[in-house]
């Protein structure tokens, strides 16, 4: 072939190489999200579906009705880097009237990244025929007010409050100050930052007001009781249209806004908890993966399990599974704790890792599950994240297999030991009688001897391979991250690669797994020193990027740690 003609085919074949798959690496995310969940008829709602990271131009909204479409789809994009990331969203907003009451749930959007559809959540917005915050504006009156409005004055400990701070005014305002913050003791509080909320007006008694909402918090009880929030004073300043007033200069009225007080009961959860209760408190959705459905006896089983909802971030947890006999599980491994602000609350993610060993080869069913607490229903929900089979089979030729005892064995015993009649020798000496006893229970002392020994090294290349497991796909996380330039979380999953096979290979304690710890538990081992050395190194890089922020040169600390459990593993 000319070689004038190989270098556009050679361009042409970088070029497919380098243009994006459409997800990137760093958090892609698909959802949509409104700026309330509650409305009136006659109302509008701004529901906005927003593409994180990821590159489509083709999505397709769900069906709207009975809302009608107000205004849009008006298209937003932004892009940010933050110490070599990149973060790149694309927003479709649209606003949205109430046309009749009830709780209308609007369908997942779609869209496309090359031949593959992907799906955002769903949402449901309550629409009533009454004025929402009538129970916090019966007393509005005059010309400027200011309330403090929540989305219930009962909850449960763990449940998500929404707590607003709205202004009613008949006034133009030129600018407010708040004096003072409302005493919040029993709840654990998240301020919600750059609420997006549309000024609306709101008719009280025949009077129009414009409502605004000026600040928002979310609030999670933490414990039993009645609580008092409020009040609380904002200094507003009015313009004073008297005549002296200019373009360049203009009088403004000082006035003290005082707002109203609420009253919130707290109640406890019920009793008995479902033992797979994963500690939250609102809607709450589980997604699990299984990575391999065919392992050997005692390679690791890994079951990755997500859960998203509206529950307190602090006391979501993993939650328990049911274990078939014949797995032995470990304590779930947090890999993702994220918590993201929408403008009608909080949504917590959090991403767990489970590996189980099979001890035995046949068929195992994982059941994933979770229970939440509905407060509306005032009951536990249960939400499955599917069905997962794993076929066991035994291992190859330099597995371990348990000890048995063949007929040939048993000959081999018999031809060994000389078996005697005692009968025949009642007149032989005590000294006789106990050297015979004494050789049955040698000979048993060593089978079971044997036995316990073979166990042990069941369990001992069980510990391994789960180690060395666990290390490879920190050291595969570590390669993307450094690919992407993504130094922290590098230096976090080359920390989690080195130490994590450590500690899973010798079964250390968690609490015992510092550095020097790790380094005498080494040295004891009869570890080589190069390998410490290796080892002591790679977290010296670490503690530098994490306190310092000097990254060092990854390409060779991935491949001194790629050496360090290389060298632990021969």
């Amino acid at each position: 072939m000319n070689p004038v003609m190989l270098k556009p085919i050679t361009h042409l074949i970088l070029l497919l190489l380098i243009i994006p798959v459409g997800l990137s690496a760093q958090n892609a995310r698909f959802y949509m999200e409104s700026d309330r969940d509650k409305i009136q008829i006659g109302e509008t709602v701004a529901l906005t579906a927003t593409l994180e990271n990821i590159n489509s131009n083709t999505i397709a909204m769900p069906d709207f009705s009975p809302f009608k479409i107000v205004s849009g789809p008006s298209k937003s994009s932004s892009i940010s880097i933050i110490n070599g990331k990149k973060t790149s969203s694309i927003a479709y907003q649209y606003i949205l009237m109430a046309t009749e009451a009830g709780k209308i749930k609007i369908s997942p959007a779609s869209a496309k990244i090359g031949s593959k559809d992907i799906f955002s959540n769903d949402l449901t917005i309550e629409v009533t025929t009454g004025n929402i915050a009538a129970a916090f504006a019966e007393d509005v009156t005059g010309d400027i007010n200011l309330r403090l409005e929540i989305s219930s004055t009962t909850g449960y400990i763990g449940q998500q409050l929404v707590l607003d701070y709205a202004i009613y005014t008949r006034e133009n305002i030129a600018s407010y100050d708040f004096l003072n913050q409302p005493q919040e003791d029993g709840f654990y509080v998240l301020p919600i930052n750059n609420v997006r909320e549309r000024a609306q007006v709101k008719t009280i008694k025949g009077v129009p007001y414009n409502y605004q909402v000026v600040a928002r918090q979310v609030l999670f009880p933490q414990k039993t009781g009645t609580y008092t929030i409020g009040p609380i004073n904002i200094r507003a300043n009015i313009p004073v249209n008297n005549g002296g007033s200019s373009f360049f200069f203009r009088e403004y009225k000082p006035v003290t806004i005082t707002s109203n007080t609420l009253k919130i009961n707290i109640a406890a959860l019920p009793e008995p908890q479902p033992e797979n209760y994963c500690g939250a408190v609102g809607d709450t959705q589980i997604k699990a993966n299984l990575q391999k459905g065919t392992v050997h006896v005692g390679q690791a089983i890994v079951l990755t399990v997500e859960i998203e909802g509206k529950g307190d971030p602090k006391t979501t947890i993993a939650p328990k599974m049911k274990i078939p006999e014949g797995l032995e599980a470990y304590e779930p491994s947090l890999i993702i704790d994220e918590s993201k602000q929408i403008n009608t609350g909080v949504l917590v993610h959090k991403k767990y890792e489970y590996i189980f060993i099979p001890k035995e080869p046949k068929i195992y069913t994982l059941n994933p599950e979770l229970s939440y607490f509905d407060p509306e229903k005032k009951a536990y929900q249960t939400v499955s994240g599917g069905s997962f089979t794993v076929n066991v089979t035994e291992g190859d030729a330099t597995d371990s297999k348990p000890l048995t005892l063949s007929k040939e064995g048993l000959s081999d015993i018999n031809e060994n030991y000389k078996v005697y009649n005692l009968e025949q020798y009642r007149w032989k000496t005590p000294l006789y009688v106990s050297s015979i006893l004494g050789i049955t229970l040698l000979t048993l002392g060593g089978l079971f001897y044997k036995k316990k020994k073979a166990q042990h090294v069941d369990t001992q290349r069980a510990n391994f391979n789960k180690a060395e497991s666990v290390a490879q796909r920190h050291l595969a996380k570590a390669a993307e991250y450094k690919s992407n330039q993504d130094f922290k979380a590098f230096y976090e999953e080359i920390a989690s690669a080195t130490t994590g096979y450590v500690i899973k290979k010798y079964a250390i304690p968690h609490s015992e797994a510092s550095v020097n710890n790790i380094v005498q538990w080494l040295t004891t081992k009869g570890v080589s020193q190069e390998l410490i050395d290796h080892y002591q190194w790679i977290h010296k890089q670490a503690e530098l990027a994490r306190f310092a922020g000097t990254f060092g040169d990854m390409d060779e600390v991935y491949t001194t740690a790629s050496q360090f459990i290389a060298g632990m593993i021969a």
